[in-house]
């Protein structure tokens, strides 16, 4: 449609955005080139190069005469870059309150090779792309509900079928591993003075074993005793922001 040589699509990794909203960096998520010369580690940081200013700006950028003394791209090799002529880019539109969720560039060997209508087509593209990622979002969302309202009934189902404690304990674990998306769950429960835990139930026999209940876990350390000592939820994703603890 844009008479383009390459088509980059870099899009954001919306767990990790500043105060602001901004993502801290975008990753090259596809792309498409006649001479497939593009860095597959390519990614772009805020305020970083061209494609840099469009995300932190939310502005599209057309540049019809390139001139790689004055202008950086993120994507191309150096020897690739010297013959670029041309370049346009447009950020791809978040949600509310957020930042861009990437940015959509094409380039061309040929100067003058795009204009303001071109860009006005490239900006078409973007808005296409943020409502297919809405659309894919909202029906995983509806995905979800389905599947823990089906994992609830199951619950029910269980409370017959195992009378005995550690054996509905597992299979609940198990159950709730599944519906939740996660490899591992495990169930802790505190002594009566509230100084130790133990752990009654595992999804798998990481702890314990298989060989039962294990307890003597200090409540003075670690995300869960962490749980314990402030008998609030936790939620951590691993990124930055969070000492490690065991």
């Amino acid at each position: 449609v844009l008479d383009a040589y390459s088509a980059v699509l870099f899009l954001a990794d919306d767990g990790h955005r500043d105060s602001s909203g901004l993502p801290s960096e975008c990753r090259l998520a596809a792309v498409f080139s006649l001479g497939d010369k593009v860095r597959p580690a390519a990614s772009v940081q805020p305020g970083k190069g061209l494609e840099g200013w469009i995300l932190r700006s939310g502005e599209p950028l057309l540049v019809p005469n390139f001139d790689q003394r004055q202008n950086q791209l993120g994507y191309p090799p150096d020897n690739e870059e010297q013959r670029i002529k041309a370049f346009m880019g447009c950020a791809i539109p978040g949600v509310p309150g957020n930042g861009a969720r990437g940015v959509l560039c094409v380039d061309s060997k040929r100067q003058y090779s795009f204009s303001e209508k071109d860009q006005k087509l490239l900006q078409l593209f973007a808005e296409l792309l943020a409502e297919m990622a809405d659309q894919t979002g909202k029906a995983r969302e509806q995905g979800d509900s389905l599947r823990h309202y089906a994992a609830l009934k199951a619950v029910y189902t269980l409370r017959r079928k195992h009378s005995r404690w550690s054996e509905f304990l597992g299979q609940f674990l198990n159950l709730m591993a599944a519906s939740a998306g996660f490899g591992y769950a495990v169930f802790c429960s505190t002594d009566y003075k509230g100084e130790t835990y133990a752990v009654e139930g595992e999804s798998a026999p990481l702890l314990t074993r298989g060989k039962g209940k294990t307890s003597g876990f200090s409540v003075q350390s670690g995300l869960v005793g962490w749980v314990f000592r402030n008998g609030t939820p936790l939620f951590h994703d691993g990124g930055d922001g969070m000492p490690e603890a065991s």
